[in-house]
């Protein structure tokens, strides 16, 4: 069981696909084991959002690697998300919103 530092690369509806560049891996981390989902996709597919989080492209995360065996199934990695670094609390989504919002002001020129 090893803690490491990677970065979103990919957002799914049920998870996200994160680069681990210690190791050189790309892998997925399933956030949604049973089809019972906190986390909303945006229509972009560029956001993937909750109550209190949102986690985007690129953001840093910090996950824990782990080894699955089996005596039927060969060993799996199984990844579980413990913290995001560069993700949005719902506070600064609301700000963010209200600053999309807001019109933009335009400068004179000075003649």
């Amino acid at each position: 069981v090893v803690d490491e530092e990677a970065y979103v690369m990919r957002l799914r509806k049920n998870g996200i696909v994160v680069l681990i560049p210690k190791y050189g891996l790309e892998a997925p981390v399933i956030l949604d084991e049973k089809g019972m989902s906190e986390y909303k996709l945006d229509a972009d597919g560029m956001c993937l959002s909750s109550s209190a989080r949102s986690i985007r492209v690129l953001d840093r995360v910090k996950i824990r690697i782990s080894v699955s065996t089996s005596r039927m199934h060969r060993t799996n990695l199984q990844l579980e998300l413990l913290e995001v670094y560069g993700g949005f609390t719902a506070a600064d989504r609301k700000e963010e919103e209200e600053a999309d919002q807001e019109p933009a002001k335009k400068k004179k020129k000075k003649t």
